[in-house]
């Protein structure tokens, strides 16, 4: 069930109000050149990596590893297009269904978040 975790506050970032998501869900943020500038720890797990050492890289080295070839198109078009998209896969590493949601912010900026579907 996807709900927000309403025992913790939201977050003010600026002008943008964000939710912290359920336990089984992650987030990471990538910049206009599509460089993964942050991403949390769940989102890290999720996708099969080290939180840490995912900094600065494309995000696509991090996606095209993690997600199956045949959902690289759907969201590379929400990505390069910078719209809002929610799309249905199975992330490759470790066969869990996920929801990927891509959230445009201010100045090329997107945040995208991975809800495990349970």
């Amino acid at each position: 069930m996807n709900r927000l975790a309403l025992n913790n506050p939201p977050v003010q970032l600026g002008a943008n109000t964000t939710w912290k998501p359920i336990a089984d869900s992650g987030s990471l943020d990538i910049d206009p050149h599509q460089t993964i500038m942050v991403m949390d720890e769940t989102a890290a797990n999720l996708l099969g990596f080290d939180r840490q050492r995912t900094i600065g890289y494309n995000v696509w080295d991090i996606l095209c590893a993690s997600l199956p070839a045949y959902h690289h198109q759907a969201v590379n078009a929400a990505i390069n297009n910078r719209e809002k998209g929610v799309i249905r896969t199975r992330l490759s590493k470790v066969d869990i269904p996920v929801f990927l949601t891509v959230v445009p912010r201010g100045n090329g900026y997107i945040t995208i978040t991975i809800s495990k579907i349970s």
